[in-house]
């Protein structure tokens, strides 16, 4: 594929089938093409509607904010409608369509094998958490397949040119996404130059993005709010109560997602009311008390809910649909529905989903005061320092330091 392939100027319903056809060749299946067209048909819809013929990035997040209530990036609530704009984008401005995942295959080619699997050795070494290891290995393998398309065969003939096509590649995708790629290639290039598989060091000739955690908080709900958020969940049904169990843990416990979906049966001692876990973040162990509800909602599940698996299954919440295993990440993407039904009120910058449910209860006590030695024990943080970034989200402790907050 040329360089120069791009289809700035290419009508937007052109675009489209240019797109779809290129997703064909590419090997996806026709159920997920047909996905994806049903999501480009509103788009086209839309185009007509605003009077725009031609696409650009800031006609994708228009369309992703107006039809469908969401900011591009936002993954875990619109999978499907934020990767078609990001694929549109793709191939309106590099001609070709990066997959969204690389692991499968989980084999650098030839040209790159050798350097990239030496640099994840170093990188676990540091002790860094595996989902972080995973990830960084998808931003590798994407890095390689825009490298492949444009014949760069070998890490050794990368240059600075290829560099900055592929940040720009990077310009659809969270804040948050592009900040770690860049990061991770300032690492990458410096480990390179340092091991002999690159003449140049381009550590130092990269951009510098820093984006932290404390500037992408979600949105922080109310005790009022959560609640009449619980009061939304319909668990009059075996999905329901699973759902309803789940986020009042995240409510009531501050459990991150990732520490509820895998717990087990022997996570819970009904004798002493008391939840343990290992923290899969920070490996930190974690003992909290039962609350009365939530151990009400999980029994309720239990008996009325969870389906029989044929084999013997160790996590408390399942999928209730074959194969009956282990929950995947995703299962609370409907809480935006929920929300929405509720009627509560979220800024179109602020994102929501379960980890919003841990932040507010780390605001809600720290509004009625309670110390952030206490706070940090209860959510298993490492330190009153990770704690602290909490306090950014509380208006009232803001005031307090002559800040101005929108509220």
């Amino acid at each position: 594929m040329s360089e120069n392939m791009v289809y700035g100027r290419t009508p937007i319903p052109e675009l489209i089938e240019m797109t779809l056809c290129h997703l064909n060749e590419r090997g996806y299946s026709p159920q997920t093409v047909e996905n994806y067209r049903r999501v480009y048909d509103k788009m086209r819809e839309y185009s007509l509607q605003t009077h725009i013929s031609f696409y650009n990035s800031e006609f994708g997040k228009e369309f992703i904010f107006n039809c469908y209530g969401m900011i591009i990036g936002d993954k875990a609530q619109g999978k499907l409608v934020n990767r078609a704009v990001i694929m549109l984008s793709d191939f309106q401005r590099f001609g070709m369509i990066f997959r969204q995942q690389y692991i499968q295959a989980d084999v650098f080619s030839p040209g790159y094998q050798t350097l990239f699997e030496e640099f994840m050795k170093s990188r676990e070494k540091r002790n860094i958490a595996e989902g972080t290891i995973k990830r960084y290995r998808h931003f590798l393998h994407r890095f390689e397949a825009f490298l492949l398309n444009r014949g760069v065969y070998s890490f050794s003939e990368i240059n600075i040119h290829h560099i900055n096509v592929y940040i720009q590649s990077l310009s659809s995708y969270s804040k948050n996404t592009v900040s770690a790629s860049i990061g991770l290639l300032k690492f990458l290039f410096g480990f390179a130059y340092e091991n002999g598989y690159h003449a140049e060091n381009f550590s130092d000739r990269l951009p510098h993005m820093t984006y932290s955690q404390a500037r992408r908080l979600p949105a922080v709900f109310s005790e009022s709010e959560i609640e009449l958020a619980l009061k939304y969940v319909d668990n009059n049904n075996p999905t329901g109560k699973r759902n309803y169990a789940m986020l009042l843990i995240a409510a009531r416990l501050g459990l991150r997602v990732s520490d509820i979906i895998p717990l087990r049966f022997a996570s819970i001692d009904w004798n002493q009311k008391s939840i343990s876990i290992i923290q899969k973040k920070t490996g930190i162990p974690l003992l909290m008390p039962l609350p009365d509800d939530v151990g009400w909602a999980i029994i309720d599940y239990l008996k009325n809910g969870r389906p029989k698996t044929g084999i013997e299954c160790e996590y408390l919440f399942v999928r209730h649909t074959p194969p009956i295993d282990k929950l995947s990440s995703n299962v609370i993407n409907d809480l935006r529905r929920i929300v929405q039904k509720a009627g509560i009120k979220i800024k179109p910058n602020k994102k929501y989903g379960m980890h919003a449910f841990r932040h507010s209860l780390a605001s809600n006590m720290l509004t009625k005061g309670i110390e952030l030695s206490e706070i940090a024990q209860i959510l298993g943080h490492k330190s009153t320092e990770v704690t602290e970034e909490y306090i950014r989200i509380t208006p009232d402790m803001l005031r307090e330091c002559a800040l101005e907050v929108d509220v």
